[in-house]
């Protein structure tokens, strides 16, 4: 996290948006160091919402379990569809749309299921893009739609 704080250190950054939960705020935290900014907290950036089966998927059953998530089979009652954790982020990135300007350079830290929606809505094809490291930056750029930008 210290590594990515420094080499966005000299980034003119014009907001920082945050999940939640402590991990991501805790790196949010640490990216701000440099920069001195107002850290807004949304909860659209949370992770995707398992209910009763947060925590208890084991690693094995992991990949599986999302695989099934992401191809809109897996769905309950306290299971966030994902058709509800598309339209979460819809509605983030339109609120981005109206407060931000397609120039502002906005840091977003959130979770991998997130950023994967990110992708989805920006209409990438899964076969080209990395693995995502936690800590690292994925470039995205929004005007009228939300574009992927390769590093």
């Amino acid at each position: 996290v210290y590594v990515l704080a420094n080499q966005l250190q000299d980034m003119n950054i014009h907001a920082l948006y945050t999940s939640p939960l402590k991990r991501a705020h805790d790196t949010a935290d640490i990216i701000n160091r440099h920069h001195n900014l107002s850290i807004y907290i949304d909860d659209r950036l949370t992770s995707a919402d398992l209910g009763s089966v947060q925590g208890k998927v084991k690693n094995h059953e992991i990949k599986q379990f999302l695989k099934d998530f992401w191809q809109y089979k897996k769905s309950g009652d306290d299971i966030e569809s994902f058709g509800a954790m598309k339209e979460r982020i819809e509605d983030f990135l339109d609120f981005i749309k109206k407060n931000h300007s397609p120039d502002d350079t906005i840091i977003i830290v959130t979770h991998r299921p997130t950023i994967r929606m990110f992708y989805i809505i920006a209409q990438v094809d899964f076969d080209i893009i990395e693995p995502a490291e936690n800590c690292r930056p994925l470039y995205f750029h929004f005007d009228t739609f939300l574009t992927y930008k390769p590093n």
